[in-house]
């Protein structure tokens, strides 16, 4: 009876201990994950546009973003390049914003809408999954899909990968 209640009241602690950490460490992990974070990333992307053949393009971008909490907006600059033609690249700004799932262990996936002010880029929309490192003051990212308005054309396949560095 006495062992019984022993494992009774470890296993009670146990769990305690074991749940009640798992808040507190995503409270931290969003207390990190906030303020004004900069950076760029590089990939490419197979796009078709509407009526046109698919083409490769070299991908480049800087932004600038705000986190606060479980949204994020900022500024976005898009520099493109046809990997197959002499054609010339392509500069777009553009404003970018969305929301994000951070997990308790510093990963997540986000959710986010850009619109070009200028160039010839179509608005776009896609996701991400990424991890924060450093205590959140680095942000590595991975974009996992992408699509653009129907009439602009299709985007195939996209490889892009970002790191954000927290600015303040």
């Amino acid at each position: 009876m006495k062992t019984r209640s022993y494992l009774i009241a470890t296993t009670l602690l146990f769990a305690i201990a074991t749940f009640g950490q798992v808040p507190n460490a995503l409270a931290q992990a969003q207390a990190f994950f906030s303020g004004s974070y900069a950076g760029s990333g590089q990939g490419y992307e197979w796009f078709t546009p509407s009526g046109g053949q698919a083409s490769k393009a070299d991908v480049s971008d800087t932004v600038r973003v705000l986190f606060n909490g479980f949204t994020f907006f900022g500024t976005i600059t898009t520099v493109a390049a046809s990997t197959f033609s002499a054609a010339p690249a392509i500069v777009c700004t553009g404003l970018i914003d969305g929301t994000y799932q951070l997990n308790y262990d510093g990963t997540g996936t986000d959710s986010e809408s850009i619109t070009y002010l200028s160039g010839p880029c179509p608005n776009a929309t896609g996701t991400e999954s990424f991890v924060i490192d450093s205590h959140g003051r680095v942000i590595h990212s991975t974009a996992t899909s992408a699509a653009v308005d129907p009439s602009a054309g299709t985007v195939n396949s996209l490889v892009l990968t970002s790191t954000l560095v927290k600015q303040n």
